[in-house]
């Protein structure tokens, strides 16, 4: 107990504390409402987005969170929108608008590495050309590097994936 009382008298904890019941008071008031909308994954939906829209200011070379914050705000303005326009309500809204988020953000993530291979071979095509040093990557180094680098998003992707989907849903989370 003692040392709560030290920990408390820093600022940043006091204001820490301070955020994060106001977010509770805010999340549990706001929550009720979301559920009866039946839009209960509207937060799981819009993380998913953002990570798209992470990945396209990356590639663009702006802020994250100067460019994901518009965009997130603009899902969600779309999520509320789109029943009133369409045949998708609630979760099928945001269930639409994850999905394209976190397609966005697999896309620019290979594209990202694409890019990333680019650089690497034309720096070793520079030093090559102008150092003496000899600078080469043979095809045997780039297929090895792909298939580790597959393999481990492989291993620690689908793997676990299929374990949980083999599982009894009430089993699973009793084990929580």
């Amino acid at each position: 107990m003692t040392q709560l009382a030290e920990y408390l008298q820093f600022g940043f904890v006091q204001r820490a504390l301070a955020a994060g019941v106001f977010i509770a008071l805010a999340c549990g008031a706001l929550g009720v409402f979301l559920l009866l909308r039946r839009m209960a994954m509207i937060g799981d939906g819009l993380a998913h987005f953002a990570f798209g829209a992470v990945g396209l200011a990356l590639l663009l070379g702006a802020a994250p969170l100067g460019l994901a914050l518009p965009l997130t705000v603009a899902a969600a303005c779309l999520i509320l929108h789109l029943p009133e326009k369409s045949a998708f309500y609630g979760d099928a809204a945001i269930g639409m608008v994850s999905a394209v988020g976190l397609a966005l953000g697999v896309l620019l993530a290979s594209l990202g590495g694409v890019i990333g291979s680019a650089v690497g071979i034309g720096t070793v095509v520079v030093v090559a050309a102008v150092t003496p040093l000899p600078a080469t990557i043979g095809a045997a180094t780039v297929l090895a590097t792909v298939g580790l680098s597959g393999s481990i998003g492989l291993f620690f992707g689908v793997v676990p994936a299929r374990r949980a989907a083999r599982l009894d849903p009430i089993v699973a989370l009793r084990s929580l």
